[in-house]
């Protein structure tokens, strides 16, 4: 379809369309369109539909992984830090895209099953990666039903060490 029907005509393929914005469109841009005639026009509402939001919340637990090389097949415990990101259309009345009170009860809801407790009992070998799974298969339902997309787990285990899970 054709970014500006009153410029180009169907015989001229839009060398401006929104498919090709889109391609060249760099996110940390705000795109702009130039049209014949030296018309620019702002694509923020053709590009930037959908929107991405985040929270964070922490959880500490013991756990053992007896297949690990090293310290780790003993028993030992971390304070995870999970981050989210869900995605989702800006509500036209709200401005907003979920409330992010929503999203962190429904992550914290999820993290009371892995809160102070031993992990081996909950999953049944909790790396961090597994753990992450266990996260995702669990809420991607539940922020569905607010109306927005999982798009991201990230499970730090202690500090400078983390594994991501996307879709």
């Amino acid at each position: 379809m054709c970014c500006d029907p009153a410029v180009c005509s169907q015989d001229d393929p839009c060398r401006h369309s929104p498919v090709l914005l889109r391609s060249l469109a760099k996110p940390q841009l705000h795109p702009l369109r130039v049209l014949p005639d030296s018309h620019l026009l702002l694509c923020s509402d053709i590009l930037f539909k959908i929107m991405k939001l985040g929270v964070c919340s922490h959880f500490s637990a013991a756990h053992k992984l007896p297949k690990h090389a090293g310290k780790c097949k003993q028993l030992h415990g971390h304070t995870y830090k999970v981050e989210i990101v869900v995605e989702g259309e800006k509500d036209k009345e709200t401005e907003c895209i979920v409330d992010f009170s929503e999203v962190k009860a429904l992550l914290d809801e999820v993290l009371e099953h892995l809160d102070h407790k031993y992990l081996n009992d909950v999953i049944s070998y909790p790396t961090s990666e597994n753990i992450a799974e266990f996260i995702w298969e669990e809420l991607e339902g539940k922020v569905e039903g607010i109306g927005v997309k999982l798009k991201s787990v990230k499970v730090w285990e202690g500090e400078g060490k983390w594994v991501m899970l996307e879709k």
